[in-house]
């Protein structure tokens, strides 16, 4: 072997290493290598959002009403109520319910537990512990407990909104009573304002119709007045009785229907609030016809503040509204009023019901009043370090929008009626929109959507159709 031969073959390494830097030298090499460096870059990042997803659940409710959010009234009541208080829920179901009630029960509490770590969710087979069950008298499946303390509630049906007022109950150390006053012909408690009264009472509230004529004053038991019209007006002795009540810093929620006689006019001018003698109608936005108006213009007061997207809906309704210079102490402040579109119709006559038209010269131009809510004192004022008391009322220009027909269907009119009561019975924490019913809300059109929607589906749709069919007609015949 001549020397230096070996110098001109290369060794093994060196053609190693020239082929190691020709493959990663060429161009499929290199995008082959940056695709395999975002892939794994990918599926890192994947790997780490499922590990974050795994510890908070992060969700968005993209409907318009926020079905699948937990309402405004349980969040409230969660944040405010609970004061960092265990609450135990225990729910009684088979082993083998995995699918049905049991886990729709998981992902209800699971929602609660997202604003309040200390709820906490264990699952018992009433079968397999009849002890456990017998301790809380459980007697079929699918009933659930809630526990704060020593303090026990047992729901039946379960959803948010029996959830919350369990919550309600179990945080609320006692219960106020609301008095409906009647004895002249007013809608009746366990008829008419049952819906009204069931409400109340999945607030914690008592309820009970009392008559006030014979009584020397109005019962003590009794946290708030409700005085609706009635078919007959109230003796002067009874009006006495309110008087007196209020002028004690008492409080009371009307309900003043137009139809029937302005009996409480006088005695609501000293609190500030004016019942007009006429009848709220209009054109453009109702349900039905103009004496039942859709109202969605609210004012910035606590108690319908939150009420932006949900209308309320009231019948022959009058007006009512703050005056302009309220008595010293005193203040008042408008809550809901109508559209522009409305008036204020002061010819009660059957003629005038009959065919009603604006006059400028007598009647209201809308927005109009038919809601005020007046607070204030005329007590001596408390002693420094105590609790101010005051009158609290709240005057609404309807009786009917109490009514289960009404109050069952139309969302707005509920929360309203609830959080006016809760105002007056001074528990603010409570203001708030409730839950949502399980059920689908009905669409309230107002008259023009009503018309627009008969005008396209009646009209314009097969109009656009036929004039499609001539215009294809005479394209053909003129091809011939």
């Amino acid at each position: 072997m001549v020397e230096g031969e070996k110098n001109e073959k290369p060794s093994l390494w060196v053609n190693i290493k020239d082929s190691v830097a020709g493959f990663f030298g060429l161009r499929q090499t290199r995008h082959g290598i940056n695709f395999g460096i975002l892939l794994i870059g990918v599926f890192g990042i994947i790997v780490v959002v499922n590990v974050i997803a795994s510890k908070k659940v992060i969700q968005f409710d993209m409907t318009a009403k926020k079905n699948y959010s937990l309402s405004d009234k349980t969040v409230q009541v969660l944040t405010q109520r609970l004061k960092d208080q265990d609450v135990k829920i225990l729910g009684f179901f088979a082993t083998s319910d995995e699918t049905g009630g049991k886990q729709t029960t998981k992902e209800l509490i699971t929602s609660y537990r997202r604003y309040d770590d200390r709820i906490s969710i264990d699952f018992i087979d009433p079968e397999l512990d009849p002890i456990k069950a017998n301790k809380f008298n459980i007697d079929r499946f699918g009933e659930v407990v809630i526990s704060i303390g020593d303090k026990n509630e047992t729901v039946t049906t379960l959803n948010e909104e029996t959830v919350t007022n369990a919550l309600i109950k179990l945080t609320t150390t006692t219960s106020k009573k609301i008095c409906f006053v009647s004895g002249h012909g007013e809608f009746s408690l366990e008829n008419e304002y049952q819906s009204a009264k069931t409400a109340l009472e999945s607030d914690n509230y008592t309820t009970e119709s009392i008559i006030l004529l014979g009584k020397s004053a109005v019962p003590t038991d009794c946290n708030a007045l409700i005085i609706s019209s009635g078919k007959t007006e109230p003796s002067k002795e009874e009006t006495l009785l309110i008087q007196t009540y209020l002028n004690g810093n008492g409080k009371a929620m009307f309900l003043l229907d137009a139809l029937e006689k302005n009996a409480y006019g006088t005695l609501l001018a000293e609190w500030g609030i004016t019942v007009g003698n006429d009848v709220v109608l209009d054109l453009g936005q109702a349900v039905g016809s103009a004496f039942t108006p859709i109202f969605m213009t609210y004012s910035s007061n606590q108690i319908v503040a939150k009420l932006t997207n949900n209308p309320i809906v009231l019948h022959t309704a009058r007006s009512v509204d703050q005056a302009e210079t309220p008595p010293t102490g005193i203040s008042a402040e408008w809550l809901v009023k109508s559209s522009s579109k409305s008036w204020a119709e002061t010819d009660l006559s059957d003629k005038g019901l009959e065919n009603p038209v604006f006059d400028d010269k007598v009647d209201k131009k809308g927005p109009i009043s038919v809601a005020v809510a007046a607070s204030g004192s005329k007590t001596q004022a408390a002693a420094t370090g105590q609790k101010k008391e005051e009158t609290r009322i709240v005057v609404v220009g309807d009786t009917h929008f109490l009514s289960k027909e009404v109050l069952g269907q139309v969302a707005g009119n509920k929360d309203f009626f609830l959080n006016s009561i809760n105002w007056i019975a001074e528990q603010e924490d409570l203001i708030s929109i409730s839950p949502k019913d399980a059920q689908t809300d009905p669409i309230v059109l107002s008259t023009n959507q009503k018309n627009i929607i008969l005008f396209i589906s009646i009209i314009f749709i097969p109009l656009i159709v036929i004039i499609f069919g001539i215009g294809i007609w005479v394209k053909r015949r003129k091809s011939r």
